[in-house]
């Protein structure tokens, strides 16, 4: 390949943009004999160029994509070498004349239209943008996808106050000068997600080390590329890695020692095993796993203070994969579109998981109470309970081998069992009654609530006391104010005669509820309990 000057090789490494497209320069000189100098680019869409760097026969530079389209010789004249942070900063925030502060007519007009207003007025604008154009006051700024380069300028003359940038989608070309730059003030929110820049050998964590929430998504980094520039920085509690394409996750020990919270959303991850290695960050209490193609969860590994997952868009299929989860020590969950969730009706899917996890307090962002908790586990205690019966019937050594397989599949059903009891026969089938023929009319009364009036419902009399009390929950949420249900059933025929439905398991025909009855609904304080 041809030799580069100096002159040539100061434009080596740096980003550019042409069209809104950007690219690296890896080559600035003469090709061939035509006539003028050219910039050698490799773009950040390997499908956008020509080539590979070669010209009549003859490697001008060498890209590090394989694409055969990677690459493209354009002139200097063409293409944009960016703007400083400061300049990008005056563009964004400086002063603006006018009530719409910038604002134009045609995008007002746009607006109005798009939300069928007969006008719109902005009002306020101008009095935000004076706020803003106070530069030296400015501690969060985004000036994503403006062309702003890594160029030293003075941020501590122009942004003293700046903490927190967004410098997404631009012309960052080395970590060493956006070090260099951003050491100046006490950066601790950092986002350079969609920009190309080399991993160093060294990396200057000093010039970084007050940084507390890294984002780099969509850098085309593997994980040694992450381990090497976010693994030793002292303060680092949050870290966002997204669509990076990792399919497996193997970390070093000692690195990440203050991460708090890691996002891994839309990457390639197909397994709990990929990235089991994550428990040796032992401080991480929060991951996400969002829009990655996780089929399967075996825990090997304790994570010592995770407490939120989510796992949302995945490709879950079978319940047990769920059930793994209980090995976690989870308090909240967010868990949603998932081929197994699809199956089942959203309550169902919802009452599975808090059955399978006991250490959940909230899921998909709804806290779970004591009374849900405990109708999501008597509904996964009878969904099963005719099955595990069938597995107490067998003879050893068959029994203990099939029991093995069906607490593998039905986590936490013996668990359950135990709390209440071998579940019996008769109260799990279900009967084949006309409905219509055993609804009975009762009263629902708060005889300790004053002002409360009587409900009157038609109750099948296969419905089962958990159920009645699910109702009653519902329609006296803000009287029991959460706390647990009592429920009695006192005869129409004869008031004294008083009987509490006092198995969740038994359904209402069991304590011989007719027409006229009355349930008293009572709730126990905390301070009784």
């Amino acid at each position: 390949m041809p030799d580069l000057d100096d002159g040539q090789a100061d434009l080596i490494g740096q980003r550019i943009s042409a069209d809104g497209h950007h690219a690296t320069i890896l080559f600035y000189g003469k090709v061939g004999s035509t006539k003028g100098e050219w910039l050698g680019v490799e773009w950040d869409e390997p499908t956008r160029g020509k080539h590979q760097g070669i010209h009549e026969g003859v490697q001008y530079f060498q890209p590090t994509s394989s694409s055969p389209t990677s690459s493209s010789f354009i002139r200097l004249n063409k293409v944009t070498l960016g703007i400083d942070i400061v300049q990008g900063a005056k563009e964004r925030y400086g002063r603006v004349e006018g009530e719409t502060a910038g604002v134009e007519q045609d995008t007002m007009i746009n607006f109005k239209n798009d939300i069928g207003a007969r006008f719109v007025e902005v009002v306020g604008f101008d009095k935000v943008n004076k706020t803003q154009c106070q530069l030296d006051k400015l501690r969060s700024i985004s000036l994503t996808n403006m062309n702003i380069n890594d160029t030293y300028v003075d941020l501590l003359s122009n942004l003293p106050a700046l903490r927190d940038i967004d410098l997404s989608r631009n012309l960052i070309s080395s970590w060493h000068k956006v070090a260099k730059l951003l050491s100046q003030v006490s950066i601790q929110v950092l986002n350079l997600s969609e920009n190309r820049i080399p991993v160093p050998d060294e990396f200057p964590v000093d010039s970084l080390k007050s940084l507390r929430h890294l984002v780099l998504g969509d850098m085309a980094y593997s994980w040694q590329d992450v381990e090497q520039v976010a693994g030793d920085l002292p303060n680092l509690e949050v870290l966002q890695v997204h669509n990076n394409g990792f399919v497996g996750i193997e970390v070093t020990p000692g690195k990440f020692s203050a991460l708090k919270e890691l996002d891994l959303d839309e990457n390639e991850l197909t397994s709990w095993a990929a990235f089991d290695s994550l428990h040796k960050i032992q401080n991480l209490q929060r991951l996400h796993l969002n829009h990655n193609k996780l089929k399967t969860i075996v825990i090997d590994h304790k994570f010592e203070n995770l407490k939120f997952l989510q796992l949302s868009h995945n490709q879950f299929e079978e319940w047990k994969y769920i059930g793994e989860l209980d090995n976690l020590n989870l308090q909240e969950l967010r868990l949603r579109h998932n081929p197994l969730l699809q199956r089942e009706k959203e309550s169902t899917a919802r009452s599975m998981i808090i059955a399978l996890i006991n250490s959940l307090t909230a899921l998909n962002g709804t806290e779970i109470s004591k009374e849900e908790k405990n109708w999501a586990e008597l509904d996964y205690y009878k969904k099963y309970g005719l099955e595990y019966l069938k597995v107490l019937k067998l003879e050893e050594p068959d029994r203990s081998e099939v029991l093995k397989k069906f607490s593998d599949d039905h986590r936490r059903y013996l668990d359950i069992v135990a709390k209440f009891g071998v579940p019996e026969e008769a109260e799990l089938v279900v009967k084949e009654n006309n409905i219509k023929s055993s609804l009975v009319s009762v009263k629902l009364r708060c005889p300790d609530v004053p002002g409360t009036a009587d409900n009157t419902k038609k109750l099948p009399l296969s419905m089962t006391v958990a159920k009645l009390k699910a109702l009653v929950g519902r329609l006296y949420k803000k009287v029991g104010g959460g706390n647990e249900v009592r429920l009695y059933v006192q005869s129409g025929k004869n008031p004294e005669q008083k009987d509490e439905l006092d198995n969740d398991l038994r359904d209402l025909g069991f304590y011989s509820l007719e027409d006229g009855d009355v349930v008293l609904v009572r709730w126990i304080l905390d301070t009784q309990l």
